[in-house]
């Protein structure tokens, strides 16, 4: 979600819609889509490398996270 008036979240929103879109394309009909092939997806999603975490992944932030 994106908080009102600060307009740097709708960037980052709307290229994680286009990452899903990658996989889900427009117009997919997501009820047809299996729960393991969503979960397939966000593991992809989650494993990778973002340049913004020092090219570390959502998942290792958040890992690093939790320890603190």
């Amino acid at each position: 979600f994106t908080r009102p008036y600060t307009s740097q979240d709708k960037g980052t929103v709307e290229n994680r819609i286009g990452l899903i879109r990658r996989f889900f394309p427009k117009g997919t009909d997501l009820n047809l889509v299996s729960r393991q092939e969503v979960a397939r997806v966000e593991r992809l999603i989650n494993n990778r490398p973002i340049r913004k975490f020092n090219y570390k992944t959502a998942n290792q932030v958040f890992s690093e996270k939790l320890r603190l």
